[in-house]
């Protein structure tokens, strides 16, 4: 479980896609934030919205925005 602030204009990863053996629950607690799934599709995270990105799916986080985006993430193991 971490979170991550993501500053106007950030890329993460800065190369590639981002991948993980487990699914990523993320919260987006303020600003908004981007998640670039492999396949192009762009899902926008506002304040108070969730996100399942499922294990194996490669996915890039970027906020375009004008101020620092705020999110909480947890990977979790399918039992």
């Amino acid at each position: 479980m971490g979170v991550v602030i993501l500053q106007p204009g950030e890329k993460r990863p800065l190369e590639g896609f981002a991948r993980h053996d487990q699914d990523e629950y993320s919260y987006v607690v303020s600003g908004e934030a981007h998640t670039i799934l492999e396949d192009g599709q762009d899902l926008v995270g506002k304040p108070g919205d969730a996100q399942l990105i499922e294990a194996g799916e490669g996915h890039i986080n970027y906020n375009d925005g004008d101020q620092a985006a705020v999110v909480v993430w947890m990977l979790v193991e399918r039992a």
